[in-house]
């Protein structure tokens, strides 16, 4: 966690703790929104970096079914303990690797066992429409940065080998979903209830295929990938587009000026709220975004 505020034009943080470099990288991520956006003067907000929301109004990655106070995660930037250094190269080492035909017209994951939904997911393994690895970080040496694993798969390796791409939840939200949408594949989303910024711009069937929080379907919706190639070759061609909501321009951290940029006078805590605010309350959750297949 840590404290941000903005007086006199200077961005000021005060770092409280956090884990591995998020909260270096989530500083990162604000000052290019501030350069970008222009926040104006504000009085110091917490920004917690963990993998839930730390309270219902709190300013953090995501919050339960909600958009709002919502701030982009350390992986627009970069996640260097697990081998992502700049997550623009990643992405385009993604879209590179999407253009060619996938190894395998399966579906494919690999992650740690963060979620009893991973579990589940591990157990619908199945030859013909589904593999899954489950890996252990383990600690780095002294001095390194990147952490070793019990199995590893890049994220542009995965794409290159799957026809589909699996996401799911883990310990609070996902923070490899931003990186799966340029990869060119069709990304079979888990419902889950932490949405980050951008799941407001996120359309199921144009975007993504979605699945059940259960995995229940996710067998049948592979096989639906599986029987309609064009349809889905569309919905990837959608999600990795340049208007995708994932794209450069809100990488940036747009999030944290669009719709409410700081107003230019005196700093006011109400002030602060209004430049990192992401938006109103959702409305909708994305279990009621995800209607029956076209």
């Amino acid at each position: 966690m840590f404290t941000v505020a903005k007086h006199d034009g200077r961005l000021a943080f005060v770092d409280r703790g956090g884990y591995q470099s998020r909260n270096a990288s989530t500083r990162w991520c604000i000052e290019e929104a501030d350069r970008l956006h222009d926040f104006g003067d504000f009085d110091a907000v917490e920004v917690w970096t963990g993998d839930c929301e730390a309270s219902a109004s709190g300013y953090c990655y995501s919050h339960v079914q909600s958009f709002a106070n919502t701030v982009p995660d350390f992986n627009f930037h970069r996640w260097a303990e697990a081998g992502v250094d700049d997550y623009e190269d990643t992405c385009a080492a993604l879209a590179a690797a999407g253009e060619k035909p996938a190894a395998t017209d399966r579906a494919g994951w690999i992650g740690a066992l963060s979620h009893g939904s991973r579990k589940t997911l591990h157990d619908l393994r199945d030859p013909a429409l589904l593999d899954v690895t489950l890996m252990e970080w383990r600690p780095a040496a002294p001095g390194a940065t990147r952490l070793p694993a019990s199995a590893f798969v890049s994220l542009p390796d995965l794409a290159a080998k799957y026809a589909y791409l699996v996401d799911v939840e883990g310990s609070g939200y996902s923070g490899r979903l931003k990186y799966l949408l340029h990869s060119g594949r069709p990304v079979l989303l888990a419902d889950r209830p932490h949405l980050e910024f951008f799941y407001e711009h996120l359309r199921a069937w144009d975007h993504y295929v979605p699945v059940r929080r259960d995995l229940g379907d996710l067998h049948e919706k592979i096989r639906w990938l599986q029987a309609h190639p064009a349809e889905a070759a569309a919905i990837a061609r959608r999600a990795s587009s340049s208007r995708a909501p994932t794209s450069r321009a809100r990488r940036r951290g747009a999030a944290l000026a669009r719709r409410a940029r700081a107003p230019r006078r005196p700093a006011r805590r109400a002030a602060a709220e209004r430049a990192l605010r992401r938006g109103g309350a959702a409305t909708s959750s994305t279990a009621r975004r995800t209607a029956a297949a076209p």
